[in-house]
């Protein structure tokens, strides 16, 4: 299997796994998605860690810390596995698999975890634009 696609993968079952949104996830299904708030931060241009993904971490008791942070490792090394390539072919000067890959994953993220997410929302945002002092 390729690296892009454990990445997928991975974050469908994370989906699935923790359920409607009405249940309370657990400390590894919350590491589960602190790691891909982490990693989209990482990979996809723009976007910010809230305030609210900082507080998940520190609101976990400290028996779940370690399910928290071994899940979001697992994460964190996938993304970092699976997008470990280049976006443009050199030769083509065309986008490879790899950038549509990044693209997908960072809209799957936004719809997870972002603002509205369908997971656990507010994990990420986007940077502020910046104004310019024409």
């Amino acid at each position: 299997m390729t690296p892009w696609l454990a990445v997928i993968l991975t974050v469908m079952f994370a989906h699935f796994a923790i359920g409607p949104a009405s249940a309370e996830p657990s400390a590894a299904d919350k590491g589960i998605r602190f790691g891909q708030a982490q990693s989209a931060v990482a990979i996809c241009p723009g976007m910010i860690l809230t305030a609210s993904a900082g507080k998940l971490r520190a609101d976990q008791a400290a028996a779940d810390l370690q399910d928290f942070d071994r899940e979001a490792g697992k994460i964190r090394k996938a993304w970092s596995e699976a997008f470990d390539c280049i976006d443009l072919d050199p030769e083509t000067h065309r986008f490879t698999s790899c950038r549509r890959t990044k693209i997908a994953s960072c809209n799957a993220a936004w719809s997870e975890i972002g603002p509205d997410g369908s997971a656990i929302p507010g994990l990420i945002g986007f940077k502020p634009e910046e104004k310019s002092s024409n």
